[in-house]
């Protein structure tokens, strides 16, 4: 459940993960590699500027991003564990509790 901070609007908006609408939309799970990306037009893993860490992105029907899972070594903090989703990348798995 993020909380998300507009500084310029100085308001705050609290936001739920709709987990099960995530599961139904998932189409596909690719892993990415350390040192890639997914680019999201192609839908497919590029090199280039990457990850410092694998992760399996989870990805809908359309190509759209939904989650990921980030597997960190013994280098790796807290936020490069674990389930993970870019907020703005995703809003359409998210319900906002504020308006």
């Amino acid at each position: 459940m993020p909380l998300i901070y507009d500084e310029k609007k100085q308001r705050c908006n609290i936001m739920i993960f709709d987990h099960e609408k995530a599961v139904d939309a998932t189409r596909r799970i690719v892993y990415v590699g350390k040192s890639r990306r997914f680019d999201l037009e192609t839908e497919s893993i590029i090199t280039g500027k990457g990850r410092s860490h694998p992760i399996f992105m989870f990805v809908d029907g359309r190509g759209g991003y939904i989650c990921e899972v980030r597997y960190g070594g013994a280098s790796a903090n807290a936020l490069q564990r674990g389930l993970w989703t870019h907020t703005k990348n995703a809003l359409a798995y998210f319900d906002s509790l504020t308006t």
